[in-house]
């Protein structure tokens, strides 16, 4: 993902939202990035998986009347967790507009706008979403990474397989980090194992990883040729730790 702009950051502030009526004091940190429509969120204290997350978002209207309100869809899926119903609340003696957050086996929660957040809140927001997406400082620190994936890949699913990355290819189209979201993969398998004894059966078929850069901008694959499974990357694929477990759910 490209770093964030200044001009994106003056035409539109951070925004933090908190919790109403819940027994959890919830907030969800609201930050422009570059890419037009696009949004990374954070939740933090819904008592949830979620909380502590950075996630890219795209904003989209709920119809062609933008009076009908909004939502915000997870990107690279078609997952909704926060919502503009147009719906109120009465605080004050005044009718205030709410947003709803919906998240896996969690009642839905409605939140207010509080405020500006802070201004250092898009930069932080970036390198937790850069961490998350297994997007290392260095070449080194990727391949450590993979490394501690892979051992606890191996002791999750009692399985092991050769990694064969394509680090010159990454590294001529100046992308020599993004083999770290390998990473996200090799924790999505080892959650796979833990899911299912079939997958866990598939995943201990294969003895072989092949990395490569992807030749979409901004999407990565999973392909399967035997006992070899195959994956692309680029370095601009968004919520790698989401769309790797999709995806290899669809080829094992």
């Amino acid at each position: 993902m490209a770093l964030l702009s200044t001009s994106a950051l003056a035409a539109e502030a951070p925004k933090l939202y908190k919790s109403i009526g819940a027994d959890f004091d919830a907030q969800v940190t609201i930050a422009p990035t570059q890419q037009a429509d696009h949004y990374l969120l954070q939740f933090n204290g819904f008592e949830h998986e979620i909380d502590g997350q950075t996630r890219l978002y795209k904003k989209t209207l709920n119809s062609s009347n933008i009076e009908d309100g909004y939502h915000y869809i997870l990107a690279g899926s078609n997952k909704v967790n926060f919502r503009n119903n147009t719906k109120y609340t009465l605080q004050n003696g005044n009718h205030i507009p709410t947003i709803q957050v919906y998240l896996t086996d969690k009642p839905m929660t409605n939140m207010v706008y509080s405020g500006a957040a802070d201004i250092s809140s898009p930069q932080k927001l970036l390198e937790k979403y850069q961490a998350r997406q297994g997007l290392t400082e260095s070449k080194i620190a990727a391949k450590k990474q993979n490394k501690q994936a892979n051992t606890q890949l191996s002791a999750t699913c009692d399985t092991s397989f050769s990694i064969d990355i394509d680090w010159d290819s990454f590294e001529d189209i100046n992308a020599k980090t993004t083999p770290g979201m390998l990473s996200n993969y090799l924790n999505s398998l080892a959650q796979l194992c833990e899911l299912d004894k079939d997958y866990r059966a598939e995943i201990q078929s294969i003895d072989k990883l092949v990395v490569n850069p992807s030749t979409e901008a901004k999407l990565n694959s999973v392909s399967r040729d035997g006992n070899k499974l195959v994956i692309s990357l680029a370095k601009d694929a968004p919520n790698v730790s989401e769309t790797s477990y999709t995806a290899l759910i669809d080829v094992l």
